[in-house]
């Protein structure tokens, strides 16, 4: 069964804010169009006298030798953060002689950084500091802000504060540096975003809050001579980003990675080495990991490409999908599914309420779900890496390298197997009332029912081709499937796996592109001279806009007036001309893969729908509601009597029955 619903969709950060917000500027819009219209030449009214009364103040600088004043034409820098209310800025620029190979060592208690790695032989910087023209103050807060840099036996030291916390949440403050590509760098920053380029050496990136956004890290050229007789290069720890709440999004890095943040999302790009990533709820997005991975998410999904050297991965409630496993692997999660694309380690995954679904299974496997259906296609290399398992040494290893069991207490068990592959077979149904152990006609399978104290149990036992390594199969509720795997099943499956890994990357894509998104609409902008970059989520302490500003409100009528206009699914559902309903992917049928699928639409002025993104649910499911929602048309939204093109949330509801 398949259902569509409006909701408002919860998938993002401030997206359902930003909706909700909407759908009250949606009913006053049919309401008040004249009042609104007034209103708003009001308001541009005071927006001009705002901006004369800008360009009216003097600016501060404060600071002789290397303080530049902002009103000087020669001097000036690119247009200022959009402000709150009038401001007044200082400006202090530097530079100091370096050699590649060093590191810079940066600490501010406030502000956001952008680092460049275009610089040659030198570290230069420049500092913006502002505060509101109203503020009495203002001059003392931007002559007591203190900038030091100086350079070390290390490298280059820049530290930047305010003499307390209330004055530092009184100021803005934007650091620009420039560095050499081949540089280490060392940044913290209590509250604000950090954004650098790509950079050949080392990183430690922490903020109090804000996004990190890096380019590539390391120099993959210079792993071959990094390492050392105890440490492989690839195990050499090259970047570690920390934030206590913001996103992190990281291109490649060559070496290993440590990723930390309160709830934001974790987007990387392939880790030659160890990947240690960790959020209390945001999702997690990797490529290859060529050392060992350990993901962990109080409840959003896991989403790795690869992992060459084991996998250990949790989450509080969302899905798991990695295209292909070596090592050792223990995966669980507290509410989705599981999809492993190849297993070539001992493995063990416990999945609570989602299904579970494997392929390409070369060495034992424990797997177990509660309500879900496991479906697992093996290998013909099924039980030579028994062995390799079993002698490694590990306790893990040894557990998993124990006859393999496949365990749901509800839902069925669908085993595809080779036709040639020498495997022992023991199946078992606890509750047999109109359950069956279902086998190829030419599979020898012995069937018997036996009393238990649940009731009549159905167990069957068969030795494929002379017997060979134990499979339990053991299910409280549900049917037992044995399926051989014939060419055309085998030509199917590789389809759907290939299918399943495209999904995969283009999942990766988009989430990068939404926090990428976030990171550019829901924090101020970040401008520097001669290059400027908007930054991430929103900011805290000094670098928010207090709510009630000029800012505030000229931001709700642009978002108002937009082309694009926010609109909540139920109003933008009533609108709704022709629908066409989503195919059950028979991938997700056969593998018990079901969920609510929330979409962001983009309907142009026509009705036409222009885009569909993925929000949350199951990538299969997501592309199939895709598939049919970029056919669906609806009327027209109009504001003030003109076509306008809006963006809202679909939800599909993908049910089993």
């Amino acid at each position: 069964m398949i259902a569509v619903r409006g909701a408002l969709g919860s998938g993002c950060p401030g997206q359902a804010k930003r909706l909700a917000m909407s759908r009250t500027l949606a009913r006053l819009t049919h309401r008040l169009v004249p009042s609104v219209a007034l209103l708003v030449v009001a308001l541009l009214v005071v927006a001009s006298l705002a901006v004369v009364a800008v360009a009216a103040l003097p600016a501060i600088a404060r600071d002789p030798g290397t303080a530049e004043p902002a009103s000087s034409p020669a001097a000036a820098p690119a247009p200022a953060p959009a402000a709150t209310a009038p401001r007044v800025s200082a400006i202090r620029t530097g530079a100091i002689p370096t050699k590649d190979s060093l590191r810079l060592t940066l600490t501010a208690d406030t502000g956001n950084i952008r680092i460049l790695t275009d610089a040659h032989g030198e570290v230069r910087y420049r500092v913006r500091i502002e505060a509101e023209a109203s503020d009495p103050a203002a001059s003392k807060r931007l002559e007591q802000f203190t900038l030091a840099g100086r350079g070390t036996a290390a490298g280059v030291a820049l530290t930047g504060q305010m003499p307390g916390p209330r004055d530092a949440d009184r100021v803005w403050v934007t650091y620009e540096v420039h560095v050499p590509r081949r540089y280490s760098l060392e940044i913290s920053t209590q509250a604000g975003d950090i954004v650098t380029q790509d950079i050949d050496g080392r990183v430690v990136l922490s903020t109090g809050g804000g996004n990190i956004q890096a380019g590539s890290i390391g120099d993959p050229r210079q792993q071959s001579t990094s390492g050392g007789p105890d440490r492989p290069p690839h195990r050499i720890l090259m970047a570690r980003l920390d934030t206590a709440g913001g996103h992190i999004l990281v291109g490649n890095v060559a070496g290993s990675l440590r990723a930390s943040t309160a709830g934001g999302h974790i987007t990387a790009g392939n880790i030659d080495g160890d990947a240690i990533l960790q959020t209390a709820g945001g999702h997690i997005h990797v490529g290859r990991v060529t050392g060992a991975a350990q993901l962990s998410t109080g409840g959003g999904d896991i989403v790795a490409e690869s992992a060459d050297d084991g996998v250990v991965a949790e989450t509080g409630g969302g899905r798991m999908e990695f295209g292909e496993v070596a090592g050792v692997v223990h995966a669980r999660t507290a509410g989705g599914g599981i999809r492993i694309g190849r297993i070539a380690g001992p493995t063990a995954l416990d999945s609570s309420d989602g299904g579970i679904l494997l392929a390409g299974v070369q060495a034992p496997l424990h797997a177990s779900t509660r309500t879900g259906t496991i479906t697992a296609w093996f290998a013909p290399q099924f039980g030579g890496a028994a062995a390799s398992g079993a002698t490694s040494g590990a306790p893990d290893a040894a557990r998993a390298a124990a006859p393999s069991e496949l365990t749901s207490e509800q839902g069925d068990i669908i085993v595809y197997l080779p036709r040639k592959m020498p495997l022992t077979i023991d199946a078992l149904v606890q509750q047999s009332a109109d359950r069956n152990i279902v086998a190829d006609h030419s599979v020898a399978l012995r069937v018997r029912y036996e009393d238990s104290s649940n009731g009549r149990a159905l167990h069957g036992q068969c030795d494929l081709n002379g017997g060979g390594e134990v499979l339990h199969l053991k299910t409280a509720s549900g049917n037992i499937q044995l399926r051989f795997l014939d060419a055309d099943v085998e030509r199917r499956l590789a389809a759907q796996q290939a299918d399943l890994l495209d999904q995969r990357r283009a999942a990766q894509r988009a989430l990068s592109l939404d926090v990428q998104r976030q990171l550019a609409t829901q924090a101020a902008e970040m401008t520097f001279s001669g290059a400027s970059a908007t930054s991430g989520g929103a900011l805290t302490g000094a670098e928010a806009d207090p709510p009630g500003t000029f800012a505030e409100l000229r931001r709700r009528l642009e978002s108002f007036w937009s082309s694009e206009l926010p609109v909540t699914a139920e109003d933008e559902q009533n609108r709704l001309l022709r629908s066409v309903a989503p195919e059950y992917p028979e991938i997700a049928r056969q593998a018990g893969v079901e969920g609510d699928v929330t979409l962001r639409v983009v309907v142009g002025k026509d009705g036409a729908v222009e885009d569909v993104a993925p929000i949350s649910g199951d990538p299969v499911l997501a592309r199939a509601a895709m598939e049919a929602i970029e056919h669906w048309r609806y009327s027209p939204a109009r504001l003030g009597g003109r076509p306008i093109g809006v963006v809202t949330t679909v939800t599909v509801a993908f049910r089993l029955q």
